[in-house]
């Protein structure tokens, strides 16, 4: 039974790189273009990347931090409404949801990435 957790968390911790590697290979089929996939995959796999962070705090430290996670997107979500009427006139909600959602995929994609690094330290090195 343990070994079945430990395989289906382990395929959870996972899903992100396969949800955007996915959803890429749809994008490139659709629009022939590798930088605009890029960008849609990064788009909509931020979700992935966020849900995965969740998790993961759940089994390294047993704590929630889905908080934390709405708190960062909203902050996200401010400072691009704000750059965003800064530099231009009209408030263009389609580009605005764009570039959080692009901005989102950075912060939680490198919270991941160290999320990972920090549990292969712990559990190879600290017993």
């Amino acid at each position: 039974m343990q070994i079945f957790i430990d395989a289906i968390v382990g395929t959870l911790l996972l899903l992100p790189f396969l949800a955007w590697y996915i959803l890429y290979l749809i994008q490139a089929k659709i629009t022939k273009k590798k930088r605009k996939s890029m960008r849609r995959a990064s788009e909509f796999s931020f979700l992935f990347f966020a849900a995965s962070i969740y998790f993961y705090a759940q089994l390294l430290w047993g704590v929630s931090v889905l908080w934390i996670i709405f708190l960062i997107v909203l902050v996200i979500g401010i400072i691009v409404l704000i750059l965003h009427r800064k530099y231009r006139l009209d408030m263009e909600f389609p580009k605005i949801i764009k570039s959080m959602m692009r901005f989102s995929f950075a912060v939680f994609f490198s919270v991941y990435v160290l999320m990972l690094i920090y549990g292969l330290i712990d559990y190879f090195f600290i017993v």
